[in-house]
């Protein structure tokens, strides 16, 4: 789901309150059709997840290492998919 905007919280009471006083943008908005794929990305066992990341992370290193041999240098992303010019 690389990109989706969905995902949910457990918090205490106090933190729950404090968030919903940011205003509904956080609670609503996500459609029918994300949240059921949402719900089967739950599901994915855990073995296939650390073999899609460990993919990302192999396609990733390919990218930005390539792109700093070639001369356009940019910083290796931590937690994205995006390859910025320094």
């Amino acid at each position: 789901m690389t990109g989706w905007r969905v995902g949910y919280a457990v918090a205490s009471e106090t933190l729950h309150d404090r968030v919903a006083e940011t205003g509904s943008l956080f609670r609503e908005r996500v459609s029918t059709m994300t949240q059921w794929a949402a719900l089967e990305a739950l599901r994915i066992p855990r073995r296939e997840l650390d073999a899609r990341r460990a993919e990302y992370r192999q396609r990733r290193d390919l990218l930005v290492n390539g792109l700093n041999e070639v001369g356009l240098p940019c910083e290796m992303p931590e937690g994205a998919f995006y390859a910025f010019r320094r």
